[in-house]
């Protein structure tokens, strides 16, 4: 209803939109339309440099007064914090605070992310939001619908939108914001000068900073959640960005390490494209190497790959991946079957057999 049929309307108070107005300002107070992606910018900019989950979060007073030196108001930046929060583009350290509050801490999350790639970089996004964004410029809303209805072809038709939609939101941010040129403001910089050569077609921005199909994270801790020696390649779990990143043997390869297993973990830096997360530079392999234990399997869900086993001697159940057994060993697989395991335990307390022995 929101991308197809450009009714924002459809979605009522207390409802959670999987697509939010991005643009969309405040009529009561004086706010640039570019408010919620500045600030979804520089939360991503500490999401990017996090070596841990606590790094992610800024605090509303660090907040304001970096908005401040661009002089945005405090009201301002408040207000765009409880959007963002409202609609789960941002998420808050202390869940049980889930309202805006002064001493409240956020960080950017998983749709945070989406809605950013989308605002700068996703045509079929941006010209949605420039038919159903209530602009209260009566003359850039008027060139806006003029482009929509005018004689051209659709496509040359929906460019122009979307050059006069960037333009108005650029002269409107312009009115409201002024960015210092310095490097703590390199990505609200880049920002405006990614927009505007994207959308108009001026120079290109100085840097990649924002651009998220690049680097997502640098130096970031991992546990491999599984990886298959045959097909050469497997999963790692990266904590602090909440998601599983795609490993394959040739980056393991280029870096020089022989191999990793299930359970091993890792210091790697992190890219994003089309298909999401992928481990780019593996810099550093902690092997998780434990005892040879005797288990029983005692769970088998063959259409999914994996059980459990009972280890007897530390009296714990371990989750297992089949691709950890050779062939024959997968035929001979039942429950109750006799295992050599070799199993870590995470920080969470949770089992898994790194190795099947034999």
């Amino acid at each position: 209803n929101a991308l197809l049929k450009g009714d924002y309307e459809f979605y009522k108070p207390g409802d959670e939109p999987l697509v939010l107005p991005v643009y969309q300002v405040d009529g009561t107070i004086k706010q640039s339309p570019l408010i919620h992606v500045r600030v979804l910018a520089l939360l991503y900019g500490m999401h990017r440099h996090a070596t841990d989950d606590n790094d992610r979060y800024l605090t509303m007073s660090s907040l304001i007064s970096y908005f401040g030196t661009m002089s945005t108001s405090e009201v301002a930046i408040q207000r765009s914090v409880e959007f963002l929060l409202a609609g789960g583009l941002v998420e808050p350290y202390d869940l049980s605070k889930k309202d805006y509050s002064d001493d409240q801490k956020i960080a950017i999350s998983q749709s945070g992310l989406s809605h950013l790639d989308m605002a700068v970089y996703n045509p079929v996004f941006f010209e949605q939001m420039a038919l159903t964004t209530r602009i209260p410029d009566s003359e850039a809303a008027a060139r806006i619908r003029g482009a929509y209805h005018s004689k051209k072809a659709f496509n040359a038709r929906l460019e122009e939108v979307r050059r006069a939609f960037c333009e108005y939101l650029l002269d409107e941010d312009a009115r409201h914001c002024s960015v210092p040129v310095t490097p703590e403001y390199r990505l609200q910089v880049d920002l405006a000068a990614e927009l505007r050569n994207r959308w108009i077609g001026a120079a290109a921005s100085s840097t990649e900073m924002l651009k998220l199909p690049e680097k997502a994270a640098e130096g970031v801790r991992g546990t491999v959640e599984r990886f298959d020696q045959t097909r050469g390649f497997g999963f790692v779990d990266i904590p602090s960005l909440r998601d599983t990143a795609f490993l394959h043997a040739s980056v393991l390869e280029r870096d020089g390490l022989e191999e990793v297993h299930d359970g091993d973990d890792i210091i790697c830096d992190v890219s994003r494209n089309e298909k999401g997360l992928t481990i780019s530079r593996v810099l550093e392999v902690s092997k998780s190497e434990g005892p040879v234990l005797s288990a029983t399997v005692v769970k088998l869900f063959d259409e999914r790959g994996y059980g459990f086993v009972h280890v007897e001697e530390t009296g714990v159940d371990a989750f297992f991946h089949y691709h950890l057994l050779s062939a024959s060993q997968k035929r001979d697989l039942f429950e109750g079957k006799e295992l050599s395991v070799d199993v870590v335990t995470d920080k969470q307390g949770r089992s898994q057999v790194r190795k099947i022995k034999g």
